[in-house]
């Protein structure tokens, strides 16, 4: 009698056990079932702005930087700079002094990465650089500084951007022209039904054959199917692919995380102790001279 009332007190125990694993956040669902960003959650920020404490005298200084916060590899892009107020402007709004920016980069691996010029003046209010990146997919944090100064006195603000440097998808085609030249034209194009964008092509002689290729930069897909259709502006047939016709589909898949089995792995540990212990409680039950 007693060795049951032990096996039914270890039960109970394991099945605690059992609902706690259950319970445990980090052992639920695996990863393939928890969807990757899609492109109407990639990042759509294309400026960051900050403003200084007003003070007397002058106006507060205001600080933008704006500029595409994805990036495919090794591209490079223009971002714009810009900053007034500060004590370089007077409290009417004329710059009487200057204006200087300081940019620097953060990232896992910035061997490559230039931002240049990375230090100058915003004259006017406004400046340019460009920001250069390698092959390494990663995320950069751009620290900003912006100083206004006249005379013996300075203010300055920080800002930070991050930029995402992704590996693009490439799509690439033939156009075939007609018996007529085209000027230039966009190719519009679409992600599972909804557009993200066009391709730019130039003025294309009469009988022209022209191969495009186009890096489409977003954060990574969801795991599944997706398909890309490009579709050209001519109704009539003056331009079409080189299949013959006005638009074409490119399907591809994306394939999901791995599984991961540290749940199953779990239970499973916990059932094999539980069946090791209700076995030795059972033989000890079983010997002669012992307790019942």
């Amino acid at each position: 009698m007693r060795g049951v009332k032990r096996i039914a007190a270890v039960t109970a125990v394991l099945a605690l056990i059992g609902m706690l694993v259950l319970a445990g956040a980090p052992l639920g669902p695996s990863t393939s079932s928890v969807p990757h960003p899609s492109p109407s959650s990639a990042v759509t920020a294309t400026s960051v702005s900050v403003v200084s404490n007003a003070s007397t005298g002058y106006p507060p200084l205001k600080g933008n930087f704006s500029g595409p916060a994805l990036l495919s590899q090794n591209a490079t892009h223009a971002y714009t700079l810009n900053a007034t107020g500060g004590p370089a402007y007077s409290s009417s709004g004329t710059a009487i002094g200057t204006i200087t920016y300081f940019v620097s980069i953060v990232g896992t691996n910035t061997t490559g990465v230039n931002f240049l010029p990375s230090s100058g003046a915003v004259p006017n209010g406004t400046a340019q650089a460009d920001l250069t990146v390698t092959s390494v997919v990663q995320t950069l944090s751009l620290k900003i500084e912006y100083t206004s100064v006249y005379r013996a006195e300075n203010v300055s603000i920080n800002l930070t951007y991050t930029i995402h440097v992704v590996q693009p998808y490439v799509l690439s085609g033939i156009l075939v022209v007609g018996s007529q030249s085209v000027l230039a034209f966009s190719i519009q194009l679409s992600l599972d039904g909804r557009p993200v964008g066009s391709i730019a092509i130039p003025a294309l002689a009469a009988h022209a054959v022209y191969n495009f290729s186009y890096d489409y930069v977003t954060l990574p897909l969801g795991a599944g199917s997706h398909t890309f259709v490009l579709t050209l502006p001519f109704p009539h047939g003056q331009v079409h692919f080189a299949n013959g016709q006005q638009s074409y589909s490119v399907p591809f898949y994306v394939a999901g995380a791995p599984p991961n089995y540290t749940y199953y792995y779990v239970l499973g540990v916990v059932a094999f102790v539980a069946v090791v212990l209700i076995s030795l409680l059972y033989v000890g039950s079983r010997r002669p001279g012992a307790p019942r």
